[in-house]
């Protein structure tokens, strides 16, 4: 090989070398440039009340312009149709209104050539109260019982719970009626109705309500009892003493039995007790014995007071110190 062309050979591949690191220095520098950059992240959880409109934005940026995508509990959001719920914006996620189906785990996924990026999000929305569970009524011939549990507040405190009843054959035009306190407590789990009418269907209901409003009403119904007459008791009664049988009758001697023996040993402990207690009193009464030398005569002391030294007094008069005065002869 001449001189000459060796040497063009070698500029021709040193060229190539310079070029080729030049592409590779470019590509990385572009591939650099290229990643994404999350501008605001998302926070990690999203509170929020039903009926309000909320912006979940996605701030991202790369070159060339990442492709968003948004997911919902891991499922991929269609958001091609602006009638579809919730609305893909430039500025991200756009619900109108926010409703309580849309609870749950969003991740806004971010990819161009070059980069891959995710943000995720737990969205909570606080609503009214939900539907009251395990509602029941107990009634009797005027007086019902009304019970209920709470399964979901909605988020906030429940502030009280309403009920209202009325006849089940009343005219629609009838009002309800509202059992006072119209409020009832939050703490409150059963409610008593008074002044209802025997052998009559009613219908309840009742919902609560939070900062929010009110929650889904229950509806339930029931009927008081018949009231009994007194003839019809002991008709009742004496049909019952036929089908009774003889285990039945040995049962109800023995509790009868049981009944009076403690009825008697109850009484005698009374008694018992009553005597001791007046002995300890007589015990601890103290015993006064009159003292001889402090005895009083009455007629002793006007006969001294008022002396008729013409008589004879023979009789000796006994002092407080025991000393013994005789009458003195005149």
């Amino acid at each position: 090989m001449a001189p000459f062309e060796y040497f063009r050979f070698l500029i021709f591949n040193v060229l190539s070398i310079s070029l080729t690191i030049t592409n590779i220095i470019d590509v990385s520098k572009a591939k650099k440039d290229a990643k994404i950059k999350i501008l605001s992240p998302l926070a990690p959880e999203i509170v929020a009340d039903a009926g309000t409109d909320l912006v979940m934005p996605c701030n991202v940026s790369g070159n060339p312009t990442p492709r968003i995508s948004w997911l919902k509990n891991g499922q991929l959001l269609s958001l091609n149709s602006s009638y579809d719920h919730p609305i893909k914006d430039r500025e991200g996620l756009l619900f109108h209104p926010l409703l309580y189906s849309d609870t749950g785990n969003y991740t806004c996924f971010v990819s161009n050539i070059y980069d891959v990026k995710e943000l995720n999000t737990q969205l909570f929305v606080k609503t009214p109260p939900s539907k009251l569970t395990n509602v029941t009524v107990h009634p009797t011939t005027v007086v019902a019982t009304v019970r209920w549990h709470v399964e979901n507040d909605g988020g906030y405190p429940i502030i009280n719970f309403t009920l209202l009843y009325k006849a089940s054959n009343a005219n629609v035009s009838d009002s309800w009626h509202i059992p006072q306190p119209a409020h009832i407590s939050p703490a409150m789990r059963q409610f008593f109705i008074y002044q209802l009418k025997p052998a009559t269907n009613y219908s309840f209901k009742l919902w609560a309500t939070n900062k929010l409003g009110p929650g889904e009403v229950v509806t339930i119904q029931a009927a008081t009892c018949q009231p009994t007459d007194i003839p019809e008791v002991f008709g009742k009664m004496l049909a019952d003493v036929e089908n009774f049988g003889a285990s039945k009758w040995l049962i109800l001697v023995g509790l009868a039995s049981v009944g009076v023996i403690t009825i008697s040993v109850i009484s005698f402990c009374f008694m018992y007790h009553d005597d001791n207690h007046n002995d300890f009193a007589e015990v601890n009464v103290p015993r006064i014995i009159a003292n001889p030398g402090f005895e009083i005569d009455l007629e002793q002391c006007y006969l001294m007071d008022h002396a008729d030294f013409n008589d004879n007094i023979e009789k000796p008069v006994r002092l407080n110190n025991n000393t013994v005065i005789l009458p003195s002869q005149v």
